[in-house]
């Protein structure tokens, strides 16, 4: 005997991932690269710039955390839609990029730090690195995993029915330009992505039935 139980929709949970990597790019300004050692210790120094830096760390925790529930879920659905074996390396990759976007925090280790005990900065390049490291966090292994996990969720989705044509052909795209993320600006594709593919999620408007259901034998 087969009972339906319909699964819960955390279609929105894609863009709020969406928001929340935004927000963790805005609420704080680290120096530039190129900039005096005498800003950046003056930057980390001050209270009133330790606080935002600790924020951007704990937005791309919950950034993270958000992707991998929505790309989980929408896995989940091809999965239930296909009814047969699907190869679960999109699901690993999904792990790897939130994983790394999460690891992000590590910026915000020192402003943590000087927050809860005071101590003597340890020199500016020490700063530069923490921020450095961040971003290649995010943007190389948090994004070059999220590439590789679209483009298979991608074409996962499209031979379950899960996607159409023209949903699975924008994957692809986001994938590519994903691959070029150290440019930041091609991040941007990430987020339309998890905000189209999560609000037609919620609204039903995939070619997936929208009572997609988890069948439990009993």
């Amino acid at each position: 005997m087969l009972l339906r139980r319909r699964l819960p929709d955390w279609g929105l949970v894609g863009p709020a991932f969406a928001v929340l990597f935004v927000l963790s790019v805005v609420v704080s300004s680290p120096p530039a690269d190129n900039a005096s050692d005498a800003t950046w210790i003056a930057n980390y120094a001050d209270h009133g710039h330790q606080i935002p830096h600790v924020a951007t760390g704990l937005l791309l925790v919950l950034a993270g955390l958000c992707l991998m529930t929505f790309l989980t879920t929408l896995w989940r659905r091809i999965v239930d839609r296909r009814l047969e074996p699907t190869s679960p390396l999109a699901l690993v990759a999904a792990g790897a990029g939130a994983a790394c976007i999460s690891a992000g925090v590590v910026m915000a280790t020192v402003s943590a730090s000087e927050l809860t005990a005071s101590y003597q900065l340890q020199g500016a390049d020490v700063l530069r690195l923490t921020n450095d490291v961040r971003f290649g966090l995010v943007a190389i292994g948090g994004m070059w995993s999220a590439a590789l996990a679209v483009a298979l969720l991608s074409a996962q989705g499209r031979a379950a029915g899960v996607f159409g044509t023209r949903m699975a052909a924008f994957g692809w795209v986001v994938a590519v330009l994903l691959v070029f993320s150290l440019l930041f600006v091609s991040i941007i594709a990430l987020l339309i992505w998890a905000v189209v593919v999560g609000v037609s999620s919620f609204r039903g408007r995939d070619s997936a039935d929208p009572a997609v259901a988890d069948r439990v034998r009993v």
